[in-house]
C-alpha cells in the first residue's frame, strides 16, 4: 500500500467515485478481483466495521477480501488510525488463509453535501426534524455499492449494530437497516450485517481479541452528538422520511451515476 498517498487523499478528498487512480485499483487488480467470485466489499472505518469483516469471515468463509475506506467531508483525526485497523485485517485474515487485497480509499464531499446538507430546510419544514447520521450512513453504503457495480462483487461486509448496549443511533435502527438492505439488494448488492443483532460490547471484543479489543481510537465527526433527546425518537417520522425523500433521492443518484458512467 502506498502510505503517503492514502494519508494525501485525506487531506485532500478528491471526488473518487467510480473513476479511480491507477496506482489504487489498476486494470490488472480489477482482473484479478473479477476471477475471484468469493470476494466480499469490506468497510474499514471504526473498530466495529473491523470485528463485522472477522465475524463474517466466520460465518461465510470468504476467501478475498477488498476493503473499502470512504471519506465524508465531516470527519477529522488522525487517518494513521485506518491504517492500523487495516493492518490488523490481513493478519487476522492471513491467519484464516483469507487474502485481503490492497485498499481502495475513495469518496466524494460534494455527494455528501448533496444527500446529507442540501436539504436541511426542506427536512425541518416536511418532516419537523433534521440529522445527517441516516444520510451520511446511506451516502457511505453508497460509495461502496458504487465500487461493487464497478468491479462485479454481490457483498458488502457492514458493521451495523441495532443495539450498542441500549445506545442509540438513528442510523443504525432497525428498521433503517432493514430499508438500507433492500435498498441495495435492489442492485443486486447484499450488505452483510453479521454484528446487527449483537448488542454486547463485551462480546464484541472477544470477537476483536486482545489487540483490537483494546483498540477504541477512532476518527471524529464535526456533527457528532446532533440529536440530543432520544425520548422522542418514536415520534419523528423517520420511515416515511426513509421512503419518501431520501431513498428516492439516492436512487436517482445512484442511477445517474450508472448512466453517465
Amino acid at each position: 500500500m502506498k502510505r503517503e498517498k492514502l494519508l494525501e487523499i485525506f487531506a485532500t478528498k478528491p471526488d473518487i467515485i467510480t473513476e479511480f487512480p491507477e496506482w489504487m485499483l489498476s486494470l490488472e487488480k480489477v482482473m484479478n478481483i473479477h476471477s475471484r467470485g468469493s470476494a466480499v466489499i469490506g468497510e474499514i472505518a471504526g473498530r466495529d466495521s473491523i470485528v463485522a469483516i472477522l465475524k463474517a469471515h466466520e460465518l461465510h468463509h470468504f476467501s478475498f477480501l477488498l476493503p473499502s475506506i470512504v471519506y465524508t467531508g465531516t470527519e477529522y483525526g488522525n487517518p494513521e488510525i485506518m491504517i492500523k485497523r487495516l493492518d490488523f485485517v490481513k493478519k487476522e485474515l492471513a491467519k484464516r488463509d483469507a487474502h485481503t487485497f490492497e485498499p481502495v480509499i475513495h469518496g466524494s464531499p460534494k455527494l455528501w453535501m448533496q444527500l446529507c446538507a442540501s436539504s436541511f430546510e426542506i427536512s425541518i419544514e416536511r418532516w419537523g426534524f433534521y440529522t445527517p447520521c441516516i444520510a451520511c450512513h446511506l451516502y457511505l453504503h453508497i460509495m461502496r455499492a458504487l465500487l461493487a457495480i464497478k468491479l462485479k462483487i454481490s457483498r458488502i461486509v457492514t458493521g451495523e449494530r441495532s443495539s450498542h448496549e441500549g445506545v442509540i443511533k438513528l442510523n443504525q435502527l432497525p428498521y433503517v437497516l432493514e430499508s438500507f438492505k433492500d435498498f441495495f439488494a435492489s442492485y443486486g448488492i447484499e450488505l452483510m450485517q453479521p454484528l446487527k443483532n449483537i448488542a454486547s460490547n463485551e462480546e464484541m471484543a472477544k470477537i476483536a481479541g486482545p489487540e483490537e479489543g483494546k483498540n477504541l481510537e477512532q476518527l471524529g465527526c464535526v456533527m457528532s452528538g446532533n440529536y440530543k433527546d432520544l425520548s422522542k425518537i418514536r415520534e419523528l417520522p423517520i420511515e416515511e422520511y426513509l421512503h419518501a425523500e431520501l431513498l428516492p433521492k439516492a436512487k436517482e443518484m445512484i442511477d445517474k451515476i450508472l448512466t453517465s458512467g
